[in-house]
């Protein structure tokens, strides 16, 4: 079975839709690679470890609980629940 001129499957230039093209990645890219995504990838890692550690901290120091009593007198002197 061969396909005419006119089938809708083939593009402007006569190939069939499925070929494969071949291209460079200069010219799959479209342009010059100049590496701003690479910083902007890196502050931002970067701004994200330390808000997150800022709340990491914030956190475990407003959280954090009273110790057991150690000694006698401070058994003695703490307050009972209920």
């Amino acid at each position: 079975m061969s396909m005419s001129q006119d089938d809708p499957r083939r593009d402007s230039e006569g190939r069939q839709a499925g070929d494969a093209v071949e291209k460079s990645a200069t010219e799959a890219s479209g342009g010059a690679k100049t590496g701003h995504i690479r910083w902007v990838l890196v502050f931002s890692l970067l701004l994200v470890v330390i808000v997150l550690g800022a709340a990491w901290i914030t956190y475990s120091n407003s959280h954090r609980p009273e110790p057991p009593p150690t000694s006698q007198a401070e058994l003695v002197s703490a307050p009972t629940a209920g």
